[in-house]
């Protein structure tokens, strides 16, 4: 939109507005230009999934979730909105798995009383020769949560890589260098207990991988290859 754009012509106060229903699943929409939000759960809406939505350019928020409403928001982009990208009223709940809640034109979160919101962050490991895919939702990037998703990615593939290629998150490489990276020592306990040889990406280079490893990722996680049975 404009950017003087007045939204307060706009025809319609709220692109979408949910109240008092269950079981919604709304996907694939740009919603912008709204005099108030693009989405607005209003109350008691329980049980609602918003996925790959667009909602920028409204005049309060792209979404906003109050009274009693569980709302999870997957892959969505909001962004360009006027007082918060995503606001948040009393006993309200809400969970963001993925996409961006941008903080151009105002923050990207706001929460008004207690309004509780949960980001899910998500691992993902591939297998270097045969691309197979291991994806696990995880509660933060931290250690526990970063040494957990790899145990249950090899349970998935019945085995162990004997090189696991992780980004350079904290959680796991101290210090990145491809020669000569500082592991975690929990994490480094982990692979000599599992017998593989952790060999981090390097540095600008996500791509980085080889034929018998494990390739880890977690939007922002790392690489795991190869499973050795």
């Amino acid at each position: 939109l404009p950017v003087d754009y007045p939204l307060t012509y706009a025809a319609h106060r709220v692109g979408i507005t949910l109240y008092q229903v269950r079981l919604v699943v709304i996907q694939d929409l740009i919603i912008e230009g709204f005099q108030l939000d693009g989405v607005n759960a209003f109350n008691d809406a329980r049980q609602v999934r918003l996925i790959r939505l667009n909602c920028r350019g409204n005049g309060r928020g792209g979404v906003t979730v109050g009274g009693a409403s569980i709302v999870d928001l997957d892959a969505c982009l909001l962004g360009n909105n006027a007082e918060a990208q995503l606001l948040t009223l009393s006993w309200s709940e809400t969970h963001v798995h993925g996409g961006e809640l941008l903080s151009n034109t105002a923050p990207a979160w706001v929460d008004r009383a207690s309004g509780d919101v949960h980001r899910d962050e998500v691992f993902v490991s591939v297998l270097g020769a045969s691309g197979m895919i291991y994806a696990e939702a995880t509660a933060s990037q931290q250690l526990e949560c970063w040494l957990m998703a790899h145990v249950h990615a090899w349970e998935a593939y019945g085995g162990v890589a004997e090189i696991t290629v992780p980004d350079n998150l904290k959680a796991g490489v101290t210090k990145a260098c491809y020669y000569d990276p500082e592991i975690n020592p929990s994490y480094a306990e982990l692979a000599s207990h599992y017998q593989t040889v952790v060999l981090p990406a390097r540095p600008g280079k996500p791509r980085d991988n080889h034929e018998d490893s494990v390739i880890p990722r977690t939007r922002g996680w790392g690489s795991i290859g190869a499973v050795r049975a």
